[in-house]
């Protein structure tokens, strides 16, 4: 077999130039043989670039690349959105078996899509199989940018259709029933989704630094959108914010639900439902999701939008005060915009 060994004939290169047409000959002589496997061969690179240099051929499998880069994340993102990318990271290590200790370069697009694929049959709606695909690519992307892979695989996975379901709104009675039902931190969390309209992870993930006192609303930035958003206090949430003891600026005010996922979130508030004696109408959303309720924490967000717009709250403020806008939040309103923001909010018909 001849194959150039790319090192200069220099008497001093001459030991390196034979230790990796050595470990050519070898590999030649595997492969004829068909004992060469996919990792052997990664082995075998390996061999004749430490023999050449001196020194180890650095490489990262999937699963010690997503470890690394999850343990990355953490000090940059919450405990619960470092907990969300570890469990996504090490459902695909699960699905991918042995082929996790391979080198990450060896993962394709068609590994990716039949994950995806056994998210979608166990019951994932295909908007959150995107999600989970999206927070994969972040981890191919950081791979990428070190030299680890050349081409993300995540990247040549097309996006599905994304399923919607109509939600239906909680009655005042139900709101009731389930502030009587829910502990102290779950009936907080559940105030703040009625009050502010917050999703599930931003109401649990609350500091007390989250509530500007001295201005009387909510100011926080929203996990799934990335804007800040800033919420007057609803009448029913300045009650509870005027009798609450305060904690400093960093603690959290839900500080067993603030390291769950959104899912363990859901679930608590599922139970809460459940003791409550109140469930939705079981409906499949569109494309191949799975079948739903149309009653659940995001709920109070539908209730606390369509009790303005009961009460003649222009869908401009309603976008606003929801974060539904297109453009991104201003970094403070106006004292006029506030006013208006608040009345807007408090026009709001919450009862219980």
């Amino acid at each position: 077999m001849r194959v150039s060994t790319k090192i200069k004939a220099h008497a001093r290169e001459r030991a390196k130039a034979l230790a990796v047409a050595v470990g050519f000959e070898e590999a030649g002589q595997k492969a004829a043989g068909g004992a060469l496997s996919h990792t052997q061969a990664h082995k075998v690179i390996a061999d004749i670039y430490q023999r050449a240099t001196g020194s180890a051929l650095d490489f990262d499998t999937w699963e010690s690349w997503s470890a690394k880069w999850v343990a990355g994340k953490g000090a940059a993102k919450s405990r619960a959105t470092t907990t969300k990318y570890r469990q996504i990271v090490d459902s695909f290590s699960a699905h991918l078996g042995p082929t996790a200790k391979h080198p990450i370069g060896r993962i394709q697009p068609s590994d990716i899509v039949e994950w995806r694929r056994k998210l979608l049959a166990a019951g994932r709606t295909s908007r959150t199989a995107n999600g989970m695909v999206a927070i994969l690519s972040l981890c191919f992307n950081g791979a990428k940018r070190i030299g680890r892979i050349d081409l993300n695989p995540a990247n040549a996975v097309e996006t599905l259709k994304e399923d919607h379901m109509q939600r239906d709104v909680f009655t005042p009675a139900q709101i009731g029933k389930l502030l009587a039902n829910a502990d102290e931190e779950l009936r907080i969390m559940i105030l703040f989704g009625l009050c502010t309209g917050a999703r599930i992870s931003d109401a649990a993930s609350m500091t007390w630094g989250n509530l500007n006192f001295d201005r009387n609303l909510a100011d926080w930035k929203a996990q799934k959108t990335n804007k800040r958003m800033q919420v007057p206090f609803h009448p029913m949430l300045a009650r509870w914010a005027d009798s609450a003891p305060r904690g400093q600026p960093s603690d959290p005010i839900m500080p067993r639900l603030a390291g769950l996922t959104a899912q363990g979130l859901s679930f608590h508030f599922g139970k809460v439902m459940e003791a409550a004696g109140i469930q939705g109408e079981k409906r499949k959303a569109t494309g191949k999701g799975r079948t739903q309720s149309t009653l659940s924490f995001h709920s109070l967000r539908h209730s606390f939008n369509s009790a303005m717009a009961n009460a003649g709250v222009s869908q401009e403020l309603r976008r606003k005060l929801t974060g539904h806008s297109s453009d991104a939040m201003n970094d403070g309103y106006t004292h006029h915009e506030l006013e208006t923001l608040r009345t807007a909010v408090s026009a709001a018909r919450i009862e219980v």
